[in-house]
């Protein structure tokens, strides 16, 4: 009985570990943070001739899934906005400033390359990529997305 109770003690141990990284795609990886629900940390590959292209493209693809795709392991766990054709369709202006006009800045709390820009070659084409760790306040995104679109309260 000792034995199993010991066992079952470092099973309970080892699964309070810090979490891996939920591996969502091979350009995006949720990595969770236990202590804080309303930010999430994403490492994000980011393509671009320069080191600055590379980072705005590795923000516009993490902002992209976060909304219209959702990312697996956030506790919210779908995307931020529901019915995303319909949805696109009727808020398109503001779709358009938050991405071209760089709105989404607003909600990354902070961003660290981790991986210079390199080359990637495939059959296809030849692309530099950088390895990017986003930072992001999914609360106020949340809240900003409640506010400007109505449909899309979370009953959070």
């Amino acid at each position: 009985m000792k034995i199993a109770s010991y066992f079952i003690c470092l099973l309970l141990i080892g699964s309070c570990a810090v979490s891996k990284p939920d591996t969502i795609s091979a350009e995006i990886q949720y990595v969770s943070d236990l202590s804080d629900f309303n930010t999430g940390t994403f490492i994000v590959l980011g393509y671009g001739d320069k080191m600055r292209s590379a980072q705005i493209d590795a923000e516009k693809r993490l902002f992209n899934k976060l909304l219209f795709k959702g990312i697996p392991g956030l506790r919210l766990g779908r995307p931020f906005i529901k019915n995303v054709n319909q949805t696109q369709e009727k808020y398109s202006a503001y779709f358009d400033l938050f991405f071209r006009d760089e709105k989404y800045r607003d909600f990354i709390i902070s961003t660290e390359q981790i991986k210079e820009l390199s080359q990637k070659e495939d059959a296809y084409n030849k692309q530099k990529f950088a390895s990017i760790t986003i930072k992001v306040d999914l609360e106020s995104l949340r809240r900003e997305i409640e506010n400007e679109i109505p449909s899309q309260k979370f009953g959070l």
